[in-house]
């Protein structure tokens, strides 16, 4: 989807900004979180995720959002959870990561 409302104001195309959430080689990791569905995600391929799965991508973002920094990072978070949203009222849409 393009152009979707952007919970911190104007309009968003992806979501961004939050790698140590699921990256575990990366620095700032937070390890001490259970994100099951984040943590699934590859920061280096494609990964796709079906409507089925974001009841738990979500509570992932619930765990997430108290731990973010402020500024890209929880924005970012904010985008993945207003997409994450989108996609489970969609039956036939695919959520995309796209890694480095």
């Amino acid at each position: 989807m393009r152009g979707m409302p952007d919970p911190s104001g104007g309009r968003f195309d992806a979501a961004g900004d939050f790698d140590r959430f699921f990256d575990e080689s990366y620095a700032g990791h937070i390890s001490d979180l259970r994100l099951g569905t984040l943590g699934k995600v590859d920061p280096y391929a494609a990964t796709e995720m079906r409507p089925d799965r974001m009841r738990l991508l979500l509570a992932d973002i619930e765990l997430a959002l108290p731990a973010a920094k402020p500024g890209p990072e929880r924005r970012g978070l904010l985008r993945l959870k207003a997409m994450a949203e989108t996609c489970a009222a969609l039956p036939k849409s695919t959520m995309v990561w796209i890694g480095d």
